[in-house]
């Protein structure tokens, strides 16, 4: 009787698998990474000639992509691929980001690919743009104390994410972000609405940092010395706070910043009400709006992750900043104060009746925050299910939140006023009698006299529905709710090919059907019944998740949304398989709709098709799957089954790479790589070998197993896409008049071609490659600039630049300090005081910097 208990629990825990099959072997397996498009399909193929597993309709995913984006690629970190790809198929200049991250620093690449990836689809910010954002990233990372850019390479795949240095109760502590916390919201460059573009010459984030007005205090000046990102308090700050109220009651980056932003904007609204940094920056004035975008850019700016919060329903905008956790953040007008982590304020303080709020991400998708906001007993979840007519799943519809609410009409004003002055001016001469300049003054009038403020109905939320036809929203129980569904041309709201309307006097959990008349791709199936016993096993175990490009209402680009998904899954044989690709009726076996699964098909052997189909109007799914044939069978059995590809027709990686092969065997095999036997190592029913690729030649390489009657065969191409680097180690400092050596090195992973030298502009030959050096007679007292450059093979190029300060050994030079004062005269304690000096230099080189100590 026990060993029959035992016999029973054995196979209740091993259904199937390697181990719980009592003898089977794997004949065959395939795992891979896909993605399928709206009503696409995939399929795995069983030949039974063969006993392999074989890859079915699968195009590569670059495959559209001119070829040195393809070799970009190969640069790229492995979980930005995919991403990566989509957008630089939407975007007119592909070769340009390729490019970008083929030349970049290997620690700035997965920054860029980052934010090229998950920027709205098809509007990325320039290469030099992009390339700015993160050069300025990393030079704070060195002039902060309180933040730390950590850089890791985890077999073969880097990211990078921030540690800081906190104040909490008193304790000193270290803590990390997560690294998606790090890419979305303090490396991203945009912040809303505003395209990410240089104003005034620079990105925000280097003229925030580093640019002040005068009377107007320098962030980077007051976040040197900071010690703390936060403290972990919670508190209300005082309005026209000093300085010194700041450093001695929360001495961190947070209060720095947010002094920073009330003494950069200390005036209310007038004007053109601008979205860029810069420019809000440079006119110190402004709403909550602008108050929002300056801080967000502030913060990151200055490392912090930062994300704007809108409550459009109710005309208030603030932000969040994130340490274990989001928390608020606002200032108020005209230097009126602020909040440091206090949610409650605008409901239970202010006491708004708050609708919905949410979160601007930098590819303009949002997400919902409501329920930081509002306490459980405020607020109410309603769901939409929307359905086709045959009752079926609608994916993709969008729904909206109207309410009525206050509309800032300042904006339209001036506007306006700036479409009559134009106008005006350019009338003729003739026309500008004193009739028309009555009636022109008389229309500016009139437009002065309309309301700053109305009420007016307005989206406060939106969001798309999955592939379960949901769509849900977290509301406050004090607002009245018009929701608007709509699906088919989203590209309008007020334009989409079906639309639905549902009134809400007061939100109450609920689940709301919509039906529209339209109808999902319906599969002709019939399921049968699978045998308990076969001559084999086919063991298929798989994940998927589901992404959205959706458009953000107000600048009507594409973001994407991820969604929850799910294949539709089944087996078929050769004649229904050609039946369901035909679109007739077909019988399958293990019919299945799930987002997950581990599934097993005892068969007899013949051909088999193994399917994922995406039934969905808008969401791509992407699947991971490993599919396994097993069999009592005995036979030599050997395969590669890594590494597998999606991206590529045949697998593609950059010279240096380490390549990780894996495969299957009943016993030792035999393997070589261009006919050169390799040893790998073996953990039954696996082998694996690390290929080190370094100091190989690009091109396309072969990769055999054999092991007795059985042999497979992979071809993987490798191609250079890393650029040369070079250094300029020396000379360092001053350096005496006369002849003079420079020296450096140089590498690259495939091997250098050339070495060119220049000083001021004029070229000079170099010696050597790796260790290279040359001399120059700089006989003149001045500043020289050296730059170096390198070129690989491949054509691509490293450059490193170096200033030499060459002296007369006998000779000192100096600025010289005219004058200084200050203004005001006769300060008092609260006075913001601003010094002038007039310092000139009367020498061969320039003014390095000039510091005021005090």
């Amino acid at each position: 009787m026990k060993a029959l208990l035992i016999v029973i629990a054995c196979l209740l825990m091993f259904p199937y698998g390697i181990s719980g099959n009592f003898g089977k072997e794997i004949l065959s397996e395939i795992s891979l990474e896909i993605e399928i498009p709206p009503g696409d399909y995939f399929y795995v193929h069983f030949n039974s000639s063969t006993l392999r597993l074989e890859k079915g309709n699968l195009s590569p995913l670059s495959k559209d992509l001119p070829i040195d984006a393809k070799v970009a690629l190969t640069r790229v970190p492995r979980w930005l691929r995919l991403d990566l790809i989509r957008q630089l198929k939407e975007v007119e200049n592909p070769n340009d980001y390729a490019n970008l991250l083929m030349k970049v620093n290997e620690k700035y690449l997965d920054e860029i690919a980052f934010c090229i990836a998950h920027s709205p689809l098809g509007k990325v910010p320039s290469p030099e743009i992009l390339l700015d954002n993160v050069k300025t990233l990393y030079l704070s990372d060195d002039l902060l104390s309180y933040a730390n850019i950590l850089d890791y390479k985890v077999n073969g795949e880097r990211f990078s994410t921030i540690s800081y240095k906190v104040l909490k109760n008193g304790k000193n502590l270290t803590v990390k972000i997560p690294p998606l916390i790090y890419y979305w919201f303090v490396v991203h460059p945009k912040i809303t609405s505003g395209d990410v573009k240089r104003v005034y010459g620079k990105l925000w984030r280097d003229y925030l940092l580093f640019h002040n007005d005068i009377g107007y205090p320098l962030l980077i000046e007051k976040l040197s010395g900071i010690e703390y990102l936060w403290d972990y308090e919670a508190y209300y700050e005082p309005p026209h706070r000093t300085w010194k109220w700041c450093i001695e009651n929360h001495p961190t980056a947070i209060e720095a910043v947010s002094y920073w932003v009330g003494k950069s904007v200390p005036e209310n609204a007038y004007g053109s009400r601008p979205i860029q940094p810069n420019v809000i920056y440079h006119e110190h004035n402004g709403w909550c709006g602008e108050l929002r975008i300056i801080a967000v850019a502030g913060l990151r700016s200055a490392l912090v992750p930062a994300v704007g919060i809108s409550a459009v329903g109710e005309d208030h905008v603030w932000r969040e900043f994130y340490i274990d956790g989001w928390h608020e953040n606002d200032n108020w007008w005209a230097d009126g104060g602020g909040a440091v982590d206090k949610p409650d304020t605008y409901a239970y303080r202010w006491g708004r009746n708050l609708s919905a709020l949410f979160a601007w991400k930098g590819d303009d998708s949002i997400y919902e925050v409501t329920s930081r906001y509002l306490h459980e007993k405020d607020m109410k979840k309603v769901t939409f299910v929307v359905l086709d007519q045959n009752m079926e799943p609608v994916d993709g519809a969008r729904v909206m939140v109207i309410v009525k609410g206050p509309f800032d009409t300042t904006w339209y004003k001036n506007k306006l006023l700036e479409l009559l002055q134009k106008v005006w001016e350019e009338l003729p001469p003739l026309l500008k009698g004193r009739l028309m300049e009555s009636i022109y003054k008389w229309i500016i009038c009139m437009c002065n006299k309309l309301p700053n403020s109305t009420e007016w109905f307005k989206p406060c939320i939106w969001n798309y529905t999955d592939m379960r036809g949901e769509c849900s929203f977290t509301l406050g129980v004090n607002r009245s709710y018009l929701f608007v569904i709509q699906r088919g041309i989203l590209e309008n709201p007020l334009l989409a090919k079906q639309n639905r309307f549902y009134y809400m006097e007061k939100p109450r959990k609920k689940t709301i059907p919509i039906i529209f008349f339209t109808h999902r791709q319906k599969l002709k199936k019939t399921d049968l019944k699978v045998e308990r016993e076969g001559e084999i096993q086919i063991s298929i175990k798989f994940n998927s998740q589901g992404y959205q490009f959706q458009k953000n209402i107000f600048t009507g680009n594409l973001g994407r949304y991820m969604v929850y998904a799910f294949p539709s899954f089944f087996i078929v044989d050769k004649e229904n398989f050609e039946k369901f690709r035909k679109g007739k009726s077909f019988k399958c076996y293990l019919y299945t709709e799930r987002s997950e699964g581990e599934l097993t098909f005892p068969a007899e052997i013949r051909d088999w098709y193994i399917v994922f189909k995406n039934r969905a109007f808008s969401t791509f799914l992407r699947i991971n799957f490993t599919i396994r044939v097993l069999s009592d069978e005995k036979m030599d059995v050997v395969q590669i089954v890594k590494p597998s590809t999606a991206i590529w027709n045949i697998p593609w990686a950059n010279v240096g790479d380490e390549i990780e092969l894996k495969g299957i065997c009943n016993g030792e095999i035999d393997l070589f790589i261009d006919g050169k036997r390799c040893q790998p190592k073996y953990s039954f029913p696996y082998w694996t070998y690390r290929w080190n690729t370094s100091g190989t030649a690009p091109g396309t390489h072969v990769i055999e197993v054999v092991k007795g009657n059985a042999r497979d065969k992979m071809l993987i191409n490798l191609v250079d896409a890393t650029p040369p680097a070079v250094v300029i180690e020396g000379p360092k400092g001053i350096v005496d008049a006369g002849m003079i050596k420079i020296w450096g090195k140089a590498e690259d992973n495939v091997g250098i071609k050339e070495i060119e030298a220049y000083i001021d502009g004029k070229p000079f030959k170099v010696n050597g490659k790796e260790k290279w050096e040359f001399r120059a007679n700089l006989t003149k007292p001045g500043v020289y600039e050296v730059r170096v450059k390198v070129k690989d093979f491949a054509g691509r190029e490293g450059c490193d630049q170096l200033e030499i300060i060459v002296n007369e050994s006998d000779h000192e030079w100096g600025p010289v300090i005219s004058d200084v004062y200050h203004y005001p005269s006769s300060p008092s304690n609260e006075s913001n005081v601003i010094v002038y000096a007039n310092v000139s230099c009367n020498s061969p080189f320039g003014i390095d910097r000039v510091i005021l100590y005090i």
